[in-house]
């Protein structure tokens, strides 16, 4: 993800550059572009940006230890961790499995501090 901004920060026009946020994420900063420049600009940024980012690798998070761990996060989705199971074609499929997950992981952690439950948003 840093290599994304780097590369979105590194063709943004002189004239916001020195204007762009110090810390975002690279979600934050498409949306801080897109607020701001003209609708081709945007989007010339976004597929260049597109570019910066390695072919997709699939790791299994429970092989690595804390030093040796990967970043996890989803940068479109800005998700501090995130699981694909299933061909883009099934994205709907994937929502809803990673509902059911958040259901079943906030349960867990009701259980485990009653003071501190939500219920699950499945909507």
């Amino acid at each position: 993800e840093a290599r994304a901004r780097q590369k979105v920060l590194s063709i943004l026009p002189d004239a916001v550059r020195g204007e762009a946020p110090t810390s975002f994420t690279t979600q934050s900063l498409l949306e801080w572009c897109k607020e701001r420049l003209a609708p081709q600009t945007y989007e010339a940024i976004c597929a260049e940006m597109l570019f910066a980012f390695k072919e997709a690798e699939y790791v299994v998070a429970d092989a690595y230890n804390d030093e040796t761990a990967p970043e996890l996060a989803h940068w479109g989705l800005s998700l501090p961790t995130y699981m694909h199971f299933t061909s883009p074609i099934r994205r709907y499929a994937d929502v809803l499995v990673h509902r059911w997950l958040a259901h079943i992981l906030e349960e867990e952690a009701a259980a485990e501090s009653p003071s501190d439950a939500r219920a699950a948003d499945l909507r």
